[in-house]
């Protein structure tokens, strides 16, 4: 049997889950770019249900 499934990634695991460096991620938040996160102090969780709705919502799709 399976454990819980985590709601929370920290950075290492979104970062490749994204297959991006945990220094783009970084660079993207200084900027205000990139997927939502929650700052908990000094730790940055990314929600995986908003980690995949942004990646749907930064999807681009090719014309014919």
């Amino acid at each position: 049997m399976e454990g819980p499934v985590a709601l929370y990634l920290t950075e290492k695991k979104t970062s490749k889950r994204i297959d991006m460096s945990p220094s783009a991620l970084r660079k993207w938040r200084r900027q205000g770019f990139g997927p939502p996160y929650i700052k908990i102090g000094r730790l940055i969780r990314y929600p995986v249900v908003e980690l995949d709705n942004w990646l749907l919502a930064n999807l681009k799709k090719q014309s014919l």
